[in-house]
């Protein structure tokens, strides 16, 4: 009887099991979970562990580390949550507690992860890296992809699992919760669980969007000629960019209506920053990687200095912003105004007018933005304050001489570099006209009586002086230094010579035989 009874109520537990969808909502969490700390086992004992005995032919200890560093960590707190999980799933009851397993481990989960997913674009570049650099590596790759705890799946499909991990236990907790009756004590601890997974995940990606803006930050300093080096910070971010037309005051109308007028043949850039703004003049000349261009500077031995994209202008605190300003008219539609404080040298608010021109971007994405920022400086009590302020442009007659004053820097300075580059090309040009018309040496009228027997010696040194004297580049100055000194070893290469010299340039004649030589013609 007591067999029977045993039998019955196992046979009780496994319809309960069955029927329960919490137990199988909860057993595929467990699942997923036991294939997922295997496959990041693997990846240790497949492929990391072999490499870090591996010497010729194979990434080193630095590469090795900055491939598989982050998965320790995960792999510890996984572990942890799988073996919590497995003794659930063994001893089921409805009254089991499957959030307070994630509970538990939050904190591990919110170290572990940021940092493995900010750095994963990175570990997938060095692993290209290894592939080009060791063909040892690339073959033992293709290998230990054969292995069936692989699945078949290259090292970098196997290390984007954790990428997608949290997203998944979000989704089946989730599950979980709709399937699990309010009145439990669990129910409280999954609501807690999924909120938990919910906050990593936006960590997750918080952190992401902070790491790319400040490789971004890198780029966009590298592209700005006279950038400020204290731009960059660890603490400065990226937001967004614009390109806009200063808007500056028509000073050649003879009227007196006020007339705000696009800045022409120009475009500037906003760079948008959580604390700044950066006012660049935006270059139409693109950089060139070109074959010729290559080629050219490889012949001439100087490397270009290829123009940055983006010149910089003034750099906008956004505390010094007093306001914004925009105008509900079609003819200022997509228009704004940037007004400062004063400070020390301005007596006046100084204003910057702006017309965007970005198709990308249009006047309420840009106020919103830069408000926003604002906003996030500027201390609780003074938050909310009205930033955008509905104005007049036609009122900002008065105070127009800030833009203008920029626009005049702008275009002064490139009319400056063009006049500076036409006075060193007139001044260092060596492009001039020849002193003297085309010969050869053929062409020289030289007694031939009066031409010593010539030597394979003396052809030589006249090829060498002739290739030195005619350079493909014209003719040196005949006050220089290089023509005086050409001159000189000429005269002395033609010391027996019996052609009288005048001060007019001519051609030396061919140079007389060393003396030993010139004794053996004596002899015969």
């Amino acid at each position: 009887m007591d067999h029977s009874n045993n039998d019955n109520e196992i046979c009780d537990t496994n319809e309960v099991k069955r029927l329960s969808k919490t137990y199988q909502l909860c057993y595929e969490l467990y699942n997923t979970e036991n294939n997922y700390v295997n496959i990041l086992k693997a990846i240790i004992r497949i492929i990391k562990e072999p490499l870090r005995v591996q010497t010729d032919g194979y990434p080193d200890e630095f590469e090795i580390k900055a491939m598989f560093s982050c998965l320790d960590p995960i792999i510890d707190v996984h572990e942890k949550i799988l073996h919590k999980l497995k003794i659930i799933v063994d001893d089921w009851s409805d009254d089991n507690e499957i959030g307070r397993v994630f509970l538990d481990h939050s904190q591990q989960l919110l170290t572990a992860y940021p940092q493995y997913v900010n750095f994963h674009e990175k570990t997938k570049e060095m692993i290209d890296k290894c592939i080009e650099k060791y063909p040892k590596f690339k073959d033992f790759l293709k290998t230990s992809q054969s292995d069936p705890q692989c699945g078949r799946q290259t090292l970098k499909e196997l290390l984007i699992n954790p990428i997608q991990r949290l997203p998944r236990v979000q989704l089946l907790l989730k599950n979980i919760i709709d399937k699990t009756d309010v009145s439990k004590a669990d129910y409280k601890s999954l609501k807690e669980a999924l909120n938990t997974i919910i906050e990593v995940n936006k960590r997750i990606n918080k952190e992401k969007e902070k790491t790319e803006g400040q490789l971004k930050l890198f780029d966009m300093m590298n592209d700005i000629e006279g950038c400020p080096p204290t731009i960059i910070s660890s603490q400065r971010q990226f937001i967004f960019s614009c390109d806009v037309k200063l808007l500056i005051k028509n000073d050649s109308k003879d009227t007196d209506v006020f007339e705000l007028i696009p800045f022409e043949n120009y475009v500037f850039t906003l760079l948008l920053f959580n604390d700044l703004i950066l006012l660049c003049k935006k270059r139409t000349i693109k950089r060139t990687n070109s074959l010729k261009a290559s080629i050219s500077s490889h012949n001439s031995g100087v490397k270009k200095n290829l123009k940055k994209s983006y010149k910089h202008i003034e750099t906008i605190d956004l505390s010094s912003i007093k306001c914004l300003y925009y105008e509900d008219s079609d003819e200022f539609k997509n228009s704004f105004v940037i007004v400062k404080y004063p400070n020390h040298v301005d007596r006046t608010f100084p204003v910057l007018p702006f017309d965007i021109k970005s198709s990308d971007c249009n006047r309420n994405k840009v106020l919103t933005h830069i408000t926003d920022a604002i906003n996030d400086l500027t201390p609780d009590e003074v938050k909310g304050k009205e930033i955008q302020i509905r104005y007049e442009f036609k009122s900002l007659a008065n105070v127009m001489d800030y833009a203008n004053r920029i626009a005049q820097f702008t275009s002064r300075s490139k009319y400056s570099l063009m006049k500076t580059k036409e006075k060193l090309n007139r001044s260092l040009s060596v492009k001039r006209s020849s002193l003297i018309p085309s010969m050869s040496l053929e062409s020289l009228q030289v007694p031939s009586t009066s031409l010593p027997p010539s030597s394979p010696s003396s052809g030589r040194r006249i090829s060498r002086m002739f290739s030195s004297f005619l350079s493909p580049m014209g003719l040196p100055n005949r006050n220089s230094n290089r023509y005086l000194t050409s001159m000189t070893s000429m005269t002395s290469l033609n010391e027996n010579s019996d052609i009288e010299t005048d001060n007019t340039f001519s051609l030396p004649t061919t140079p007389a035989p060393r003396k030993k030589k010139c004794q053996t013609i004596e002899q015969n």
